[in-house]
């Protein structure tokens, strides 16, 4: 005769939960895991990959108070849900990485090729041949127009937008990561910190980030070279990293002012003067906004 608590009955029921949610976590992970690995696109299996990842914890503690009967499935939907939970971040902040390498190697290499040497009047490479009575002698090339510095400790206008310099600083940088952690970068950089205000007295003024910290290919960010010549590469912390104190994009109210932090690998010791340039298309105006910055401005 079969007892109806017999053991066999007994182990289907308590395993139904612990199965069940195992199940449903691992078919959570696996459609997450499939979008996870397309850069950027990927970030929005996170929210599906932490309910997976919930639905397997509660899973396993369902089978834990069973004495782990049933446990294998939410530790596999676990285990799924935990990947595709990393897999975004890992391939979205590796292509972030690659792309802001590419932008600023083409940014370097535009201002290499844009070098010119210059030819001192009178010096060239040939003797000069005389002309003829009917020739004209040919006119002199115009001369490139001449870029104007402007002091890094007054405030610039361009529209209705003011912009000033108010610090340079070398050490470690303070940013926020995807999930808000505060963090420091590993090495010391340069940070030039900027203030932009609107003077107008009605007008909105939409402000992009010179920072550039998403994928920009308008030409929208800072430059920075010195008196060695050297260009100084902007420093990109990876998709969803923030720096900390930092507006980024955002709108910028009559009579009101945002702070937008710049933050450039660490210059050399022998830089006495720096260069910052800053393109109005920023805040929607047509021009560039050009600092000379001298090397006792920069704190440590």
């Amino acid at each position: 005769m079969t007892d109806s608590n017999s053991q066999p009955v007994e182990i289907t029921t308590k395993n139904t939960v612990s199965l069940t949610l195992g199940i449903v976590a691992t078919v959570i992970g696996v459609v997450a895991l499939l979008v996870g690995w397309i850069p950027f696109l990927g970030l929005f299996a996170l929210p599906i990959a932490i309910i997976g990842l919930l639905l397997a914890l509660a899973g396993i503690i369902v089978a834990l108070g069973k004495k782990g009967k049933g446990v294998g499935l939410p530790v596999l939907g676990f285990l799924i849900c935990l990947s595709a939970l990393i897999l975004p971040i890992l391939s979205t902040g590796g292509a972030s990485a690659a792309l802001t390498k590419a932008m600023n190697d083409a940014r370097t290499k535009q201002t290499e090729d844009a070098k010119v040497a210059v030819v001192p009047k009178g010096e060239t490479g040939t003797t000069p041949v005389p002309a003829t009575e009917n020739e004209k002698p040919a006119s002199p090339a115009p001369e490139p127009p001449k870029i104007v510095w402007n002091d890094a400790k007054n405030a610039l206008r361009l529209g209705d937008v003011e912009v000033q310099i108010t610090g340079l600083k070398v050490g470690k940088v303070a940013v926020k990561d995807l999930f808000g952690t505060d963090k420091q970068s590993t090495d010391d950089l340069l940070t030039i910190s900027v203030e932009v205000s609107n003077t107008s007295t009605g007008k909105k003024i939409d402000f992009r980030s010179w920072q550039a910290e998403r994928m920009e290919f308008d030409g929208v960010f800072a430059a920075l070279t010195d008196n060695n010549e050297n260009t100084y590469k902007r420093i990109n912390f990876g998709a969803g990293t923030k720096i900390s104190g930092s507006v980024g994009d955002d709108s910028i109210y009559p009579g009101k002012s945002v702070t937008d932090i710049l933050v450039f690998e660490k210059p050399v010791d022998t830089a006495k003067l720096f260069h910052l340039e800053l393109p109005g298309k920023n805040f929607n105006s047509e021009g560039i906004l050009r600092f000379e910055i001298p090397a006792t401005m920069i704190s440590q």
